[in-house]
């Protein structure tokens, strides 16, 4: 299955080349509108679906991210899943197969200095993570871990990642990996525990377009 992955793209919608499946790690809305999700709306109908329906790919899983409070809204509201575009499949603490792959998405985070979207305190999160499955081929967490590979990143000195997601993956079977909220953490390939992980934001602490898209190709299980 070609794959191509992103997170944290706040409003820049990329060309992506050909795929089966095109993987979104949360927080798709511009900076500009944070904090209101009636914003969000009017933006993800008429600039987001649009260019999803022009994506030269099967599948499109997404994870929400801590800046989407439209789709907190709407998970809330348990209509999450009435999003328009076919082809779209927005994953919130829920697993989907595709082609013989099994698939989870988390958009859970530890809270920053400010109430965003689907944060969670540590003893909420662990709870969260612990539903992860056993096995999985593919993990989509908005939320970075903490001390693997520096994918989270430094802060004062401090790796930034969540340790409830570490814990989490540390008795699981999980082939890949694909994390963002971490704009400035480790973007290399990081192998650990038999996995293979990848932060995919998009962008820089500006909100600016700094990273590339991420292209690979991996077996499936059919």
């Amino acid at each position: 299955m070609k794959i191509v992955a992103t997170s944290d793209i706040h409003g820049h919608l990329p060309h992506i080349k050909p795929c089966d499946l095109f993987i979104i790690g949360g927080d798709i809305f511009p900076k500009e509108m944070d904090r209101n999700a009636e914003l969000q709306e009017n933006w993800y109908f008429e600039v987001f679906d649009p260019w999803l329906a022009d994506l030269p790919c099967r599948y499109v899983l997404m994870v929400p991210g801590n800046h989407d409070y439209y789709f907190e809204k709407l998970y809330q509201e348990k209509r999450l899943q009435n999003l328009g575009n076919q082809k779209l499949k927005v994953l919130c603490n829920n697993a989907i197969k595709l082609d013989g792959l099994t698939i989870y998405g988390t958009p859970n985070t530890l809270p920053p200095k400010h109430n965003f979207a689907f944060c969670q305190d540590s003893a909420g999160l662990t709870e969260t993570f612990q539903r992860i499955p056993s096995q999985l081929d593919i993990l989509i967490s908005h939320m970075a871990p903490f001390e693997i590979g520096r994918l989270a990143g430094v802060e004062d000195g401090l790796d930034v990642g969540s340790p409830e997601l570490t814990d989490a993956l540390k008795t699981r079977k999980i082939k890949y990996v694909f994390c963002g909220h971490i704009h400035h953490g480790n973007h290399k390939k990081v192998k650990w525990n038999g996995m293979t992980l990848y932060n995919v934001a998009r962008c820089n602490n500006q909100k600016e377009v700094c990273y590339p898209l991420l292209s690979l190709e991996i077996p499936t299980g059919k």
